[in-house]
């Protein structure tokens, strides 16, 4: 089946994409992702990664594209179409695509090539923001199409920055994302998400039937799979987060529970290697708390960096705050720490408090609680026999289960439904 994948962000990076286009590759289907292209200049690479053309492309100060210009490549099999969109405009516009069609309209010009020179026989949208061009396609096309949320989109947009200002709230709601995600899963062929409980929820909220969900963890990639056991260092203990460090996910939390303990545990120190727009926040209270000699803010690390960066600890953490987006997923931290052998300290959202559980890897804490924060970490701390089982019960979970070579039957089944479908 030649399937086509439609994303609006750069590629590489997107563990998720990349897993599921190798998922299919592998099954026998040809897969081709329409994407971004980062920067400004535009070129083409063959096989061996060997530039043959580079055009460039501007950007006005509006942040308008004055020129589009494309490239395309092959990465392990997975054919690759990228257009340049200036910065500013993406963000801008992808911001408001439910309120005007400007963003939808320069995907669709740009769609209508994408399938038909590569013969599209099913769509394969990633995320709510581009669910409109698969509707569109089936419509015009009669090609069917697949909707992959990675997340709660409607109920995340609450937390972003640019939806609480003045402007913000007069032209991005959250509610009429939520209608447009009912209409959205109503329409298309089949639905993927990443937890059972976003299932349930969805499936209870839209009343669509259960047999069109599939679920699809972000579980651990092969680069952490095919890494061998490195035992947690000697010295000091070293707790560690990864990711977007904005206040929902409760970075706060982390360093005011190391400042609690800095009296009682004198060789503690946390790393935190993210960044968000509340970065400039978690430095003030690092300062304000003292504890600019145990919290080490790394800043964004590349995604290659992260598997020594996590074996140089001892615990991972999860700290999200709870919220309708956070209840219902789990990020990829959570089977990265797991597939390195390293115990978890969670909290208590259901969709990770069952992982954390069920596999008995971590301990989990009281959501926005600092003491029981720490009590977690001074738990672990005071028993290294202990968190040392944890994560090798995590590393056995992701080899046995949460490892794509698992969690991608669902995905090819998906796809072998549709194939039949297609052909009856």
């Amino acid at each position: 089946m030649r399937i086509g994948m439609l994303l609006d962000k750069p590629f590489p990076p997107d563990p998720r994409v990349e897993a599921e286009a190798n998922c299919l590759i592998e099954e026998g289907h040809e897969v081709h992702l329409l994407c971004l292209q980062e920067g400004q200049e535009s070129s083409r690479e063959d096989r061996a990664g060997l530039l043959e053309r580079q055009e460039p492309s501007r950007e006005n100060r509006a942040g308008l594209l004055e020129r589009q210009e494309s490239s395309r490549e092959n990465r392990a099999g997975l054919q690759i179409h990228r257009f340049y969109m200036g910065k500013t405009f993406q963000r801008k516009m992808s911001a408001l695509c439910l309120t005007l069609p400007f963003y939808d309209l320069w995907f669709r010009k740009r769609l209508m090539p994408f399938l038909a020179d590569n013969r599209i026989q099913a769509l394969h949208i990633h995320d709510l923001r581009l669910a409109r061009e698969g509707m569109w396609a089936q419509r015009r096309f009669g090609i069917p199409w697949i909707l992959d949320l990675h997340e709660n989109y409607p109920a995340s947009l609450a937390h972003y920055a640019h939806t609480r200002t003045l402007l913000g709230r007069l032209l991005i709601w959250p509610s009429a994302w939520r209608r447009f995600e009912t209409r959205m899963v109503r329409e298309a062929a089949r639905v993927i998400l990443v937890t059972q409980e976003a299932a349930e929820e969805l499936v209870e909220r839209t009343r669509i039937s259960v047999a069109k969900v599939s679920v699809l963890p972000n579980v651990a990639s092969r680069a952490y799979l095919e890494r061998p056991f490195v035992p947690s260092p000697a010295g000091r203990f070293r707790l560690i987060y990864i990711g977007d460090t904005g206040q929902r996910r409760g970075t706060d939390l982390c360093i005011r529970a190391i400042a609690r303990l800095q009296e009682r545990i004198a060789d503690l120190e946390l790393v935190i290697a993210g960044t968000s727009s509340f970065q400039d926040t978690l430095e003030r209270l690092v300062n304000e708390l003292g504890v600019r000699d145990r919290v080490h803010l790394l800043g964004w690390r590349p995604s290659d960096e992260l598997p020594a960066l996590i074996e140089s600890c001892h615990v991972g953490l999860a700290p999200f705050r709870r919220s309708a987006h956070h209840d219902t997923t789990y990020a990829n931290k959570l089977f990265q720490c797991m597939a390195l052998g390293r115990a978890l300290i969670a909290s208590d959202c259901p969709a990770q408090r069952r992982i954390v559980e069920t596999e008995q890897c971590g301990l989990v804490f009281k959501s926005g609680d600092v003491e029981d924060l720490a009590r977690c970490i001074e738990e672990l701390h005071g028993d290294p026999r202990r968190h040392e089982a944890m994560g090798q019960r995590g590393r056995s979970a992701v080899r046995e289960r949460f490892n794509w070579h698992m969690t991608g039957r669902a995905l090819v089944h998906l796809y072998r439904e549709l194939e039949r479908a297609g052909a009856s």
